[in-house]
């Protein structure tokens, strides 16, 4: 049984790895596989095919020794190193659990963002500054991306919003190395120079290694959508009409403070929570906070939506709302340390139980660029001047 400790357990583990793979010393294959979290890559199927060096242990190591064979590993930042190194360590930890063998050949279906979760979990857990596990985990959810978007970016200008995409969550030649160190990191009759491509192109952009500087939010919206637009104009479209701000967050991370104090300003607070609280069945309380949140949007009043909200698929059923009324959204991620959170939560009259919390944290996905106008809160992207602060 997964527990808080034990999660945090298993990222330390892992933290433990990668800064030694950061330094240049590769941890043997038995190293990686005592890890709790990377042990289940041990025997897992992989393809044989694409895959012919083993199974996604062996293949995780071979990706880290090529990690610190590539000319530009040691040129980055000791931080953007480590977080590359925890990448390295965990993009296919959710291979075991998504295999899909079909008449000898192996896939796995949605590894990438599953790993990235179960990444972000455990260095949550673990207490890895914010700033370096979410480097980590967008690394691990776009580490397929580069081998593919060659092939499916339409135009220039489509290849051009995909990089520009990448480079607001981390810097793009971090996730290039990561793809070259992975397609270099196995045996397979293909080969893959994408990355190589990709870096001229973003360096061609100046986006290499800085954030793309999109005219609007409008447009860097759109441009995350992957809509039909070029992220180097300006959108020309007006920010108007109420705002409604998405919260979201572990219990305890302060989510409800903020809703008050925003009510205090005049916005209408909605909790399904309090709704629950006071009877109401789930489906209920939840149709009972939208019917709220529409008359806000006819009436032109801003209003705060307080509840964890820790999917893209459940945030996306209020902002879909939203922006139908074609009112302005924001999402505003709520966080602090794990100790912080779990006083907090002691100190409730009804704390939310640890196993409650480690399924939420299974669930947890960082609000990313596409999915509103505003999105607040997310931990500052990777540089180069980050300290680490890792519990031990």
């Amino acid at each position: 049984m997964t527990t808080l400790a034990t999660l945090a357990r298993d990222g330390l583990e892992v933290v433990r790895l990668a800064e030694r793979l950061a330094a240049g010393n590769v941890p043997s294959v038995e190293a990686l596989g005592a890890a709790h979290l990377l042990a289940p890559m041990r025997g897992a199927p992989h393809d044989p095919v694409h895959h012919a060096e083993g199974d996604p242990l062996v293949h995780t190591h071979m990706v880290a020794c090529e990690l610190v064979r590539r000319p530009g590993f040691e040129m980055v930042a000791a931080t953007q190193r480590l977080a590359l190194a925890l990448a390295a360590l965990l993009h296919d930890v959710a291979k075991p659990e998504t295999a899909d063998e079909v008449d000898g050949r192996v896939s796995h279906p949605n590894h990438a963002p599953r790993g990235a979760r179960k990444a972000r979990a455990a260095l949550y857990a673990a207490g890895l500054d914010p700033r370096v596990r979410e480097a980590a985990a967008a690394l691990c959810r776009r580490h397929m991306q580069p081998h593919h978007i060659l092939a499916t970016a339409a135009s220039d200008v489509a290849l051009l919003r995909w990089v520009a995409s990448v480079s607001l969550e981390v810097p793009v030649r971090l996730l290039l190395l990561l793809a070259e160190a992975d397609a270099r990191g196995r045996v397979s009759a293909r080969p893959d120079d994408s990355a190589a491509l990709l870096r001229d192109f973003a360096g061609e952009h100046d986006i290499l290694d800085a954030p793309h500087a999109f005219a609007d939010r409008t447009v860097r919206c759109a441009c995350c959508r992957d809509a039909d637009r070029d992220p180097r104009f300006a959108s020309g479209a007006p920010e108007g009409g109420p705002l409604v701000r998405v919260l979201t967050g572990l219990p305890a991370s302060g989510k409800s403070g903020v809703a008050m104090a925003l009510a205090a300003e005049g916005a209408v607070r909605i909790s399904v929570e309090d709704r629950l609280d006071a009877g109401m069945e789930r489906g209920r309380a939840i149709q009972d906070a939208k019917e709220v949140l529409r008359e806000c949007l006819r009436t032109g009043r801003d209003a705060v939506w307080d509840a964890t909200m820790l999917t893209r698929t459940l945030r996306r059923q209020v902002v879909g709302l939203v922006e139908t009324y074609g009112a302005r959204c924001a999402i505003q991620t709520l966080e602090v340390p794990e100790v912080t959170r779990a006083a907090r939560n002691r100190e409730r009259d009804r704390p939310v139980p640890d196993d409650v919390v480690v399924k939420m944290l299974s669930t947890w996905e960082m609000p990313t660029f596409d999915e509103a106008l505003i999105v607040e809160g997310r931990p500052d992207r990777l540089s180069s001047n980050v300290q680490l602060a890792a519990r031990r």
